[in-house]
């Protein structure tokens, strides 16, 4: 703001200086004003927040840390001991089994458990009074075969780890993927069935043979001919005689006479030259030399055309623009 002041009063010439002085001077002291009313308010929240920081540092309750670090252990700062040891090891020993291992053997124990109970029933029942929710007793899993390659591996897998056991209606939704089911099936002997490989290979030489007599053959003259290979003794004939036409034609000159009945060439047999004067050929401004009385003629002939001879409509006649005279 004062920036844009100062530049106002920088433009102003001095005679305007002269003659604005008091309210240049009653807006400097305006400014002034409103910079020390601001640094009073700014100096007055400064206190106020100290004194609140004060009179917080004053009545701080020690019981309120520990309120919000309810939950927490506070460990007191101290220097690191780097000869301490951790009292569980991280690392498994080498006879324990692994947590994956453990974790089934429970879930196979709960789940043997739950089977030995109660014998659940295969097929529901209409009993509408019966609250809790009805449950299906696992048929006996069938696992099918698997390639021997793959048993193999899954040999040496359980080994390592047990296979986790699928419930009743996770075998039913059990699906296997496309080279499973083509490593289950049986290597087909012949790709085509009812088929033997001499069958085939008779087959393919007779085959063999009949392209070979077919390549041999020379084709026809009406074959090459439906092909659009083999051109027509009369179509011949019409080519050349379009041939000759042509260069008759482009041999042929017309006269004057057809060109300028055609409108494609138009001239005169005479032309008549003269002598030219040189001249500077600018085109002239005469608008460039008006005096004020020609200027004031000119406007005096716009406003008389304007409210007289001018078509304007009655509620557009008051927005016509007159030149002042």
């Amino acid at each position: 703001m004062f920036h844009s002041l100062v530049l106002f009063t920088d433009r102003l010439t001095p005679d305007q200086k002269a003659t604005n002085s008091c309210s240049i001077n009653a807006l400097y002291f305006l400014f002034l004003f409103l910079i020390s009313v601001r640094l009073y308010f700014l100096c007055l929240a400064l206190n106020s927040s100290e004194s609140k920081t004060d009179e917080d540092s004053a009545y701080f309750d020690p019981n309120v840390e520990e309120v919000l670090l309810e939950g927490y252990v506070g460990v007191e700062a101290k220097e690191p001991n780097l000869a301490a040891r951790p009292e569980k090891p991280v690392l498994k020993k080498p006879g324990q089994p692994s947590r994956l291992r453990l974790r089934k053997r429970i879930n196979e124990s709960k789940a043997v458990m739950s089977t030995s109970g109660t014998e659940l029933p295969t097929h529901l029942t209409d009993d509408s009074d019966s609250d809790n929710p009805i449950e299906y007793r696992d048929d006996d899993l069938h696992y099918p075969r698997q390639h021997p390659v793959m048993t193999s591996k899954n040999d040496d897998d359980d080994d390592e780890e047990e296979d986790v056991p699928i419930s009743g209606l996770a075998a039913k939704v059990q699906r296997k993927d496309t080279l499973a089911l083509r490593l289950d099936a049986p290597p087909c002997k012949d790709d085509i069935c009812g088929q033997t490989p001499d069958d085939r290979r008779s087959l393919m030489h007779k085959a063999s043979i009949k392209l070979e007599r077919k390549l041999s053959e020379r084709p026809t003259a009406e074959e090459l001919e439906d092909r659009n290979i083999l051109k027509k003794d009369g179509q011949g004939k019409t080519m050349e005689e379009k041939r000759k036409l042509l260069l008759r034609k482009l041999s042929f000159r017309p006269t004057i006479a057809q060109l300028k009945e055609q409108q494609i060439i138009q001239f005169n047999d005479y032309v008549e030259v003269t002598q030219a004067q040189v001249y500077d050929r600018k085109a002239d401004k005469p608008w460039t030399r008006l005096t004020s009385t020609d200027k004031a003629l000119i406007r005096k002939e716009l406003n008389d055309f304007k409210a007289l001879e001018m078509d304007v409509h009655e509620e557009s006649r008051i927005f016509t623009r007159f030149h002042r005279p």
